[in-house]
């Protein structure tokens, strides 16, 4: 019990994260931090004024990945793909001051979990989900993890339709998958958003990146406000990480073109030591 205690964060540490997460402060569509865009929707004015201070003195980090910016130059130029595949893995979340995506991680008897970055929910305890057919359903905090920009939400299988049940476990289980294997560099992926389009790209490389604290998927792939939590998958429609940040093509843009995406084995590490 006392390991659980110090991995997962009690309300008291939640409201610490939402001050910690104010100080990221917003620009545009998305936050900063030391030049790393991260994908969730702009909130309220007072945080809008507080992130123009801000990018002022440290700007949107220019990508140095060239290979990417010489093949996509702009949302016009990104090869979408059809989502049928995937959508139904994938809900988009909104909470008071943000919105985002999620990833349904779990299906148990009792409830549906569904991960997503911990920047997207800031800290609160509700959340309006909206399933890939359009039912909107309230989900509950779960638990934030304490050391990654990882936070799983539930939502009780006796508030979900029935035929709604039968679609999310036809999804499919992000670790029935040989990870390793289908992470290797140059590997074709997909990032999905939240308007039911995908965008296609490649794996550039797993490394470790200091914002984050953890090796991430680092993909040269387009991605936008609004896709944080969202998921990165391989041609075959299997999970292999979440969409948590990336880097900017140019200055004062708010697109990333290089992203950086939390490896599901570690999502469903923080999952099973939430659960335990």
């Amino acid at each position: 019990m006392e390991d659980r205690k110090g991995i997962w964060m009690n309300k008291k540490k939640v409201m610490t994260m939402v001050l910690f997460m104010a100080i990221l402060l917003l620009i545009g569509d998305v936050i900063l931090v030391k030049g790393t865009v991260w994908m969730h929707a702009k909130g309220n004015a007072n945080e809008q004024r507080m992130s123009e201070e801000f990018a002022d003195e440290t700007g949107i980090q220019e990508s140095t990945q060239e290979e990417t910016t010489q093949v996509l130059q702009s949302e016009e130029d990104v090869t979408k793909t059809d989502t049928a595949d995937i959508e139904q893995s994938l809900v988009r979340i909104a909470v008071k001051q943000s919105a985002g995506m999620g990833i349904i991680w779990a299906v148990t008897e009792d409830n549906v979990v569904i991960a997503s970055n911990r920047h997207v929910l800031t800290g609160d305890v509700e959340a309006q989900v909206t399933f890939a057919d359009g039912e909107q359903l309230t989900a509950e905090a779960l638990g934030y993890s304490a050391q990654y920009d990882i936070a799983f939400f539930q939502i009780r299988t006796g508030q979900i339709p029935q035929e709604l049940l039968w679609e999310i476990a036809e999804v499919k289980r992000p670790l029935e998958i040989a990870w390793q294997e289908r992470t290797q560099s140059g590997t074709a992926i997909v990032q999905a958003d939240s308007e039911e389009a995908a965008y296609q790209g490649t794996i550039h490389q797993i490394q470790y990146i200091p914002e984050f604290g953890t090796d991430m998927l680092v993909t040269s792939c387009y991605a936008k406000a609004g896709m944080s939590g969202g998921g990165v998958f391989d041609e075959e429609g299997w999970l292999l990480g979440m969409i948590t940040g990336g880097e900017a093509a140019g200055s004062g843009q708010k697109e990333a073109w290089i992203t950086y995406s939390i490896p599901s084995p570690i999502i469903e590490q923080e999952y099973q030591l939430l659960v335990e």
